[in-house]
């Protein structure tokens, strides 16, 4: 299918167009709809925004022209008709330019002016990217978006619009005016004023804020005696004379409240396409897009399309009731014998972060990419973003290792049976990991049993606050946990969570604690997806009141919708669960029967889902690690805990720590093994993604060993597909320090270099309580200091 196959489309056979679902990246309410995107934005005064943002490519050539194919839809509630804004990326300011809002859905931007005065919209990669946005409760369907290339060796402007008329109707003035023949016109301005003028830049003058595509539209937003002159643009921003004066005044009124809908976005060629038309008495309507009414004063309101001929065909309805009430509207629609595939492509890791001297190692996957052909697709990849595409195979991946940072453009070539091809492109940022700086959630007192979680896309730190009593939370203000929130107090009694367990559940931060006072394990969850004021929190609930003191050990999971909490009863030194009824901000919720996992005697817990389903890793009294998954995905009965224990390590003496992550996948454990003289850090992951048979945990392998003390307080995470622990040992002299280190194989049979996670001062970091959360390319630490202060410790990464 070739665009500029239709005259009406705008576009030249030199053009670039892609097609509404070929966006390079989207947000808010987008989705798919065959060759269109669907973007909407809620209800009016909910302050949604959605938007797709598009790569179009001209060769190196800056664009002189960016035209839409977009097709409105009533606004949410009926509340009219919808708008959206459009952005250009010029690059040479460094920002975005946003234009709109549009109630006119076929339009053109001039950009050759701009150009020619020295704008740039070419990214590093010669690039332009067109974003689409729409808030408040308008709705749209992105049928494509086109651009033309601007050539600075063009100075010969258009001739000059002929025959310009102004006709007075309700709220405006209806215009006409002669065609231009010009193999390079991009549209026509409109300029207006109150009085006559000879000179677009005489004070007072107007201009429409796009480019008008066809030779009649309606000039609304007037009042008064208007003179409106007409001018033509070409691709390279050169400007035609003025056209003689239209002169006209509004009448009395508003135009109709033209709606213009057609069934599909697409059709193949000669496929029955309806397009149906409201709001007005009678419609004039062109069709085939060919910019002639073929139909005059109909009334009938629902009409075959011509879909005779391939390429973007606009049909146009000028609708009007009586003489004097006029308005326009139209709809996109690709036509084509066979569509070209949508190609879509990702990378994963989506960011990417060199640790050390290792090298990157990704994966390209085009494996979305979709065809409406029966015939199987072909993908060829360009994963050096060169313009040097590989041959083409049936893989839906492509794998490249890299070792330096940089940003990365790759694209690949989906072919269909048909030989039709389509791109898709994704950028990939790597960055080079260099070291870890300190910030303080926590400054004042300590940070015993402190528990850390991502909440809401942002760190959170749970703790004990010995120097002053009671249980405090902490909120990052960023991402990467640079600035912090100051802390509040979750509850004064001193020594209340000498045991803690932070998560989000429900989208809201959640603790679950050790109350001292009353022996009782609680539960609170925050009003908000913030938690940083005092305001923010509900009263705590008791989650279990037991005759025995418990709550060592505590685990907290959002399962299946609702909280499960999960904990070690001193009494008897077994594992306990408890999945609460409901949300868990009813004391209703919790009041289940806690049940018996395994029988055990245990020491360390961890708890977290795996496969779906509510698994717990602990190390008994006689230092050994097991683990059980439940048999259910809510683990709420007693007979989803009734299977036996699997023993990945029974033969080792286990010092401290148990600490369990799903690592690529798989599940995988962490532990301290003491040997007297030194600790050793062991490392296993099952070979299968559920890990229940003995069979799947390989001999744990040592991770490192540091002579004359053994390591403290292991903390497991998947950081970039591969595993990476956060523990306390002493280093370079100075004390215990927080280290970390990352697996070189996702096996963890080889580990990269230990590094210490933050400063070596005074204050040096003394490695206890660690734990450990990632995202995408980022670590974070937190962990205990010798004077008691929490730390949290962010990647640098340049």
């Amino acid at each position: 299918m070739r665009p500029w196959e239709r005259q009406s489309s705008g576009l030249s056979e030199a053009g670039a167009f892609v097609a509404g679902v070929a966006r390079d990246s989207a947000g808010g309410a987008a989705s798919d709809k065959g060759q269109a995107l669907a973007l909407s934005s809620g209800s009016p005064g909910a302050g949604e925004f959605s938007h797709a943002i598009y790569r179009l490519q001209l060769g190196g050539a800056e664009p002189g022209l960016v035209s839409v194919d977009i097709n409105l839809l009533p606004r949410s509630g009926g509340s009219g008709i919808s708008t959206y804004f459009v952005a250009l990326s010029e690059y040479s300011s460094g920002r975005w330019v946003w234009r709109g809002p549009f109630s006119d859905g076929q339009i053109a931007l001039g950009c050759g002016r701009e150009v020619a005065a020295g704008a740039s919209y070419l990214s590093g990669a010669g690039s332009l990217y067109v974003a689409i946005a729409v808030q408040d409760g308008s709705a749209l369907d992105v049928v494509g978006i086109g651009a033309e290339a601007f050539d600075p060796a063009d100075t010969t402007a258009p001739p000059t619009p002929q025959g310009t008329t102004a006709t007075a109707v309700a709220g405006g003035l209806e215009l006409q005016w002669n065609e231009v023949l010009a193999a390079d016109l991009a549209g026509y301005l409109i300029y207006y004023r109150s009085t006559d003028f000879d000179d677009p830049a005489n004070s007072g003058v107007k201009l429409l804020p796009y480019l008008e595509g066809s030779t009649r539209t309606l000039l609304s937003g007037i009042s008064g005696q208007t003179f409106v002159r007409i001018a033509a643009l070409d691709y390279s921003g050169n400007h035609s004379g003025l056209s003689s004066a239209g002169i006209g005044s509004p009448l009395p009124g508003s135009a109709p409240e033209l709606l213009v809908d057609t069934s599909d976005t697409e059709a193949r060629t000669g496929a029955g396409v309806l397009l149906s038309v409201s709001g007005a008495d009678s419609y004039d309507l062109d069709l085939d897009g060919d910019g002639s009414f073929e139909l005059i004063g109909d009334s009938a309101g629902l009409y075959s399309v011509d879909t005779s001929q391939t390429g973007v065909i606009r049909p146009r309805v000028r609708g009007s009731s009586g003489s004097e009430k006029v308005a326009y509207g139209g709809v996109s629609l690709i036509v084509a014998a066979n569509f070209p595939p949508v190609a879509k492509l990702s990378v994963n890791p989506p960011q990417g972060t060199l640790w050390g001297g290792d090298q990157l190692d990704v994966v390209y996957d085009a494996g979305a990419s979709t065809d409406d052909g029966a015939g199987p697709l072909e993908y060829a990849y360009d994963p050096n973003g060169d313009g040097v595409f590989g041959s083409f195979s049936s893989s839906t991946v492509a794998n490249r290792s890299l070792t330096a940072p940089g940003v990365y453009l790759s694209a690949v070539q989906v072919r269909d049976s048909e030989g039709l091809s389509a791109y898709g492109y994704c950028v990939l940022h790597v960055r080079q990991a260099a070291g870890f700086e300190t910030s303080l959630p926590n400054a004042a007192g300590s940070g015993y049993s402190a528990s850390l979680a991502m909440v809401a896309g942002r760190p959170a730190i749970v703790c004990n606050r010995s120097a002053t009593g009671g249980l405090v939370f902490c909120r990052a203000r960023d991402a990467e946990g640079r600035s912090w929130h100051l802390p509040i107090l979750l509850t004064a009694t001193n020594g209340n969570g000498s045991q803690t367990a932070l998560a989000e559940i429900g989208g809201r931060p959640a603790v679950l604690y050790h109350s001292v006072n009353d022996s009782r394990i609680k539960y609170a969850r925050a009003l908000n997806d913030d938690g940083s004021q005092p305001t923010d929190w509900a009263a705590a609930l008791d989650v279990i009141t037991p005759v025995t003191p418990l709550g060592e050990r505590l685990g907290l999971l959002e399962v299946e919708g609702q909280p499960a909490a999960a904990w070690i009863n001193p009494g008897d030194n077994k594992v306990y669960y408890e999945r609460a009824n409901g949300i868990g901000d009813n004391q209703a919720d919790w009041n289940g029967s806690a049940l018996e996992v395994g029988n055990l005697a245990a020491d360390d817990l961890c708890m977290l889902l795996v496969a779906g389903r509510p698994a717990l890793f602990w190390r008994d009294t006689l230092n050994d690690v097991f683990y059980e998954r439940s048999s259910t995905t809510t683990g709420d009965t007693g007979a989803s805990w009734a299977g036996s224990q699997v023993a990945i390590d029974n033969s080792l003496s286990i010092a401290d720590g148990v600490s369990a992550a799903i690592v690529a996948g798989r599940p995988a454990v962490v532990f301290v093994v003491d040997f007297g003289t030194s600790g050793e850090l062991s490392f296993s992951r099952s070979t299968t993604a559920t890990g229940e048979d003995s069979a799947d945990w390989p001999a744990p392998q040592a991770i490192t060993s540091i002579d004359g003390y053994t390591t403290l307080s292991p903390a497991l995470a998947d950081v970039d597909g591969l595993p990476a622990v956060a523990f306390g040992a002493p280093l370079l002299g100075s004390g215990d320090q927080t280290c970390f280190v990352r697996a070189l194989d996702v096996s963890g049979d080889t580990w990269g270099q230990l590094q210490p996670a933050g400063s070596l001062g005074l204050d040096a970091q003394g490695g206890l309580l660690n734990n450990i959360i990632a995202s995408p390319g980022w670590v974070g630490i937190s962990s205990q200091a010798p004077s008691g202060r929490l730390d949290f410790d962010s990647l640098i990464r340049e």
